[in-house]
């Protein structure tokens, strides 16, 4: 998962990533993956909290996965992806575009087009995916500057001239061909044994430091079996806008989660970050264990699919929670406490009793706390006017996202070790 840092607000950690907390505690248990991509949609935060509010309008506009450069290697089609946070009274709703231009060598403004890509609403807030794509081919390479602005264009309209006060710039130097949209491949992984939640959603207060707002969380769970599955990536030159998932071949034969998953988005090859890792559960009457990597453009709308990847299912290697209850400060209901003290055992409330009877499932090892698993659900976080903290999030850069990365070596690192988890 690509993503950048969202500042201020309440801007979600899950919201910028694949994996919210689950990438959060990957961190301390995989510091060779979040050296290598240290945060991303994959997510990987490290989060921070920070105090301030912003206004309505642009928060954190980023040059995708290029937090730490000067010069953002381009294909000839000049496109650039953007992502930021944008405030509005009600998420989803009409989104400005922000003020962006590119200028070649001499200072002449480059037609092109910005577009929002991808937008996932949160509360007052969306996560907004936006690309800029040069109306005519640059020529190779060519080297040109992109400025971009948190102001709305239209404060701000009249070409490169006219810039607003506080403006970013970035390099763009063109150095291929665009990468075509490549057909996937999958591979399935080790098997898992996946928690599924079941029943009635409710709302829970997360159990954190920065006022987030309530997730949902189903009150059951069951078991059943899940794999691993991967895309190893062709070479990607430039920047695309791809958005990457697994599904099994057959949706009779799958359990979908209680609530939806982010899907990953890729957008350049960077912080070398080469396969693309997901997870499928399987009803327990499923008749074939088939699954499929699944890619999109979101600049076009093509959408291309693996052949299928089949096997019979084999010994769980490791435990997969696809839902958050854990991460509830409290067990919602009386009922549900089993359930959430599968990964609080040191809490009081786990002693003897509901602890005891979710002995089923070993206690989280090697640097993983009882302190909540995760989704790739997005959820809220503090009040704008720091009513519920005065927090922010800041996921710590990368490329495909840890997430993704890091769940390969998960299961290779718990081959031999059952582990619970959350997803």
């Amino acid at each position: 998962m690509t993503g950048t840092p969202i500042a201020h607000g309440r801007v979600m950690k899950r919201a910028w990533c694949a994996g919210g907390r689950w990438l959060a505690r990957l961190s301390g248990l995989l510091p060779v993956v979040v050296a290598v991509q240290v945060g991303a949609q994959g997510v990987q935060p490290a989060e921070a909290c920070t105090g301030g509010a912003p206004g309505l309008g642009w928060d954190s506009l980023k040059v995708s996965s290029a937090d730490r450069e000067e010069r953002l290697p381009i294909a000839t089609d000049g496109f650039v992806l953007l992502r930021g946070a944008f405030w509005s009274e009600t998420a989803g709703s009409d989104i400005s575009l922000p003020w962006v231009r590119v200028t070649n060598a001499t200072g002449e403004e480059l037609p092109g087009t910005l577009r929002v890509l991808r937008t996932e609403p949160q509360a007052e807030v969306s996560i907004v995916t936006l690309g800029w794509e040069a109306d005519e081919p640059l020529e190779m390479g060519s080297v040109a500057k992109l400025s971009w602005s948190e102001v709305e264009e239209s404060e701000n309209a009249g070409g490169a001239g006219n810039e607003p006060a506080a403006v970013r710039t970035i390099e763009l130097e063109v150095v291929a061909e665009p990468t075509p949209l490549p057909p996937p491949s999958a591979t399935l992984g080790d098997w898992i044994e996946v928690r599924h939640g079941v029943g009635e959603l409710v709302d829970c207060q997360p159990d954190t430091d920065c006022g987030e707002s309530p997730i949902r969380v189903p009150l059951e769970e069951v078991r059943r079996p899940g794999v691993g599955i991967s895309w190893t990536l062709p070479p990607i030159s430039g920047m695309v806008a791809w958005e990457v998932w697994a599904e099994v071949s057959d949706p009779r034969d799958g359990e979908l989660p209680p609530t939806p998953r982010r899907r990953q988005l890729l957008d350049r090859q960077a912080y070398g970050v080469k396969t693309v890792h997901d997870v499928v559960t399987f009803t327990d009457d499923a008749t074939e264990h088939c699954a499929v990597m699944v890619v999109k453009d979101l600049r076009t709308g093509d959408e291309l699919r693996s052949e299928p990847a089949c096997d019979e299912p084999g010994v769980a290697t490791v435990e997969l929670a696809d839902h958050e209850l854990s991460s509830c400060a409290e067990p919602p209901t009386p009922e549900s406490t089993a359930v959430w003290c599968l990964e609080r055992k040191n809490d009081e409330r786990c002693e003897n009793g509901a602890g005891g009877q979710a002995g089923a499932a070993t206690a989280p090892e090697d640097g993983m706390t009882g302190n909540g698993g995760a989704s790739d659900v997005d959820a809220p976080g503090p009040r704008r006017d720091g009513s519920e903290g005065g927090c922010s999030y800041s996921s710590v850069r990368g490329g495909l996202g840890i997430g993704t990365a890091a769940l390969g070596l998960l299961l290779v690192a718990f081959r031999r070790r059952r582990r619970v988890w959350s997803f």
